[in-house]
């Protein structure tokens, strides 16, 4: 194999090995952040995740309130 395409698929690798330690480490993260919830609040009824890359907490107004006045 030539040396060129062998660096190409070890980075590769190393790409793929990184991307699934941040997503376990994440996934770490979220587990913490809804036992801390859970322990405050007593259940994640209030919680909702946001969609997209990087899911942020959410607290819906109860009743679905837009919050404003």
């Amino acid at each position: 194999m030539e040396p060129e395409a062998f660096l190409r698929k070890v980075l590769v690798l190393q790409a793929s090995m990184r991307g699934f330690l941040v997503r376990r480490q994440f996934q770490s993260l979220r587990a913490e952040y809804e036992a801390i919830v859970q322990e405050i609040e007593g259940d994640l009824g209030t919680l909702q995740w946001s969609k997209g890359w990087i899911p942020r907490p959410q607290f819906p107004e109860p009743g679905g309130g837009s919050g404003e006045w």
